[in-house]
């Protein structure tokens, strides 16, 4: 579902008359990458759409249109290099779509087209087992740093998660996230503690769920990201999860100081740390946001069990 477009622009005159040397400043930025890129096919409904430039212009917009030239409503911002348009509602399943970049060096576009994604499902999600990897998706939060977490994250941080029960009438779905056993990757593991999201919003086939934390390793050392949200839809045949965006917070002295300090790394890259939601008194927490993100369905993978059951 992923994918990168590379376009190199070159040298494009800023001004002047169709590019005639006349002493006219150049302009040197350029288009770099997109997501989605030109010609993808199978994009997510709710997905935004992000162009990374060069280097940073503040005037740069993003607009949306659809097949019949029409504007999509949305929002576009920049994040330094990046360019990020947010469409204000859902786009519409398997319809095509031009995203226009206009910067200082002109204009790019690009065109793709949205999956089945969003239309309801043909099978029964419940006890099926996903793998949420977030290393596979794109670290919109903190924007610049996500990278460098790709980096520092060490070890399987693979979870399996699977919905567990759900109420169609009363519009609610739950989850049962379990680490794999070190020693079977197709159980769970038995000595780790379940995570369990009870009561997540439902309109099939999107959710919207929370949790109190998940377990990642950063480093090397066990930490979590609290104050999970969850948010995406299952595909029709049920084969995927497409994730809107997985978001909480890591309280960076959950890190050793032989890692270093999270919150320093995270000011050169002008991102700071903020007030922890379980500890006011501490400003020591980094948000973080996964998008564009897919969790294939494990189907060798056992059913899991989270000790404990929500409520019903």
């Amino acid at each position: 579902m992923r994918g990168f477009l590379l376009v190199g622009v070159g040298f494009v005159a800023c001004s002047g008359d169709g590019g005639a040397d006349t002493g006219a400043p150049v302009c040197v930025n350029e288009l770099k990458e997109s997501l989605p890129a030109d010609g993808l096919t199978g994009v997510y409904y709710r997905a935004s759409i992000r162009m990374t430039l060069d280097k940073e212009d503040t005037s740069a917009t993003i607009s949306l249109a659809d097949d019949q030239g029409d504007e999509v409503a949305g929002a576009s911002r920049v994040e330094g290099e990046l360019v990020v348009f947010a469409p204000a509602s859902p786009l519409d399943r398997e319809a095509t779509y031009t995203a226009t970049l206009t910067y200082e060096c002109g204009a790019e576009a690009v065109t793709f087209t949205t999956s089945t994604t969003g239309d309801p499902l043909d099978v029964d999600p419940t006890g099926r087992v996903y793998d949420l990897d977030l290393t596979q998706g794109v670290w919109a939060e903190p924007q610049g740093v996500g990278e460098v977490l790709n980096t520092v994250i060490t070890g399987d941080i693979s979870l399996h998660f699977m919905p567990s029960a759900i109420d169609t009438d009363g519009g609610t779905i739950d989850f049962i996230g379990a680490a794999p056993d070190p020693t079977n990757p197709n159980a769970q593991d038995p000595k780790a503690t379940p995570l369990l999201a009870c009561d997540a919003t439902w309109t099939e086939p999107h959710f919207e769920a929370s949790a109190d934390s998940l377990p990642i390793a950063v480093a090397g050392f066990d930490v979590g990201i609290s104050n999970l949200e969850v948010k995406g839809d299952f595909s029709v045949d049920g084969s995927r999860i497409e994730i809107e965006a997985v978001g909480g917070e890591i309280d960076t002295r959950e890190l050793p100081t032989t890692f270093g300090d999270l919150c320093t790394l995270a000011q050169g890259y002008g991102v700071s740390c903020s007030v922890c939601r379980a500890d006011p008194t501490s400003t020591t927490c980094l948000v973080v946001r996964v998008e564009h993100l897919v969790l294939p369905h494990l189907a060798s993978v056992e059913p899991l069990t989270s000790g404990e059951e929500c409520p019903q």
